[in-house]
């Protein structure tokens, strides 16, 4: 069950690792949304500039081969990814300028750089942005048991053995008599 309530989110400082932390804006989905939107976008302007290029005859190995699903998901995937640490950082640390400068200004340049360069980081950030600090709270006070129910009781059973105990007289080392010498399944 998630709780709705009427109170303000605030922005949280996360650890991405790595020395690097972010200040997220309070999750919304219109930030999910509107990345989402530019993931897309930057993909259709990509493939236009491609076919542009190549129908100018500009052929380079550099150009991503955008006839491939794959390399077109992975480039959405990134593109949101970016889009999305555009939206939501707000500042960080541990994240330096080329010129040494610390921290380096959130621009959608740095964060790509940032991605492109450990993208660990940057499926931490997804990891993060997905896990609603709200939502878990909520989730732990209702998290299931054992049993299946979200309310546990008082174990009323008396504790089980560990270990099965054997029959008087039996050994728990197996024995050649112990094991089968013909199929134990039914002949095809």
């Amino acid at each position: 069950m998630i709780r709705v309530e009427d109170k303000p989110r605030v922005a949280a400082w996360e650890d991405l690792g790595y020395g690097v932390k972010v200040l997220l804006r309070p999750r919304a989905y219109a930030i999910c949304s509107a990345a989402r939107s530019a993931a897309h976008r930057k993909v259709r302007d990509l493939l236009e500039t491609l076919d542009t290029l190549r129908a100018n005859g500009v052929v380079g190995q550099d150009l991503p081969d955008l006839s491939d699903p794959d390399i077109r998901a992975g480039l959405a995937d990134a593109f949101y990814v970016q889009s999305l640490g555009l939206y939501a950082i707000k500042e960080w640390t541990g994240v330096e300028s080329a010129d040494g400068s610390s921290p380096a200004p959130v621009t959608a340049t740095a964060i790509a750089d940032l991605f492109d360069l450990a993208p660990v980081i940057a499926d931490r950030f997804l990891t993060l942005w997905d896990k609603s600090p709200e939502v878990d709270a909520e989730k732990k006070l209702s998290e299931n048991v054992r049993s299946g129910t979200s309310v546990e009781a008082p174990n009323t059973a008396a504790p089980v053995p560990t270990e099965a105990s054997l029959a008087p007289g039996a050994s728990a080392a197996p024995t050649a008599s112990s094991v089968p010498t013909s199929a134990t399944s039914p002949a095809a």
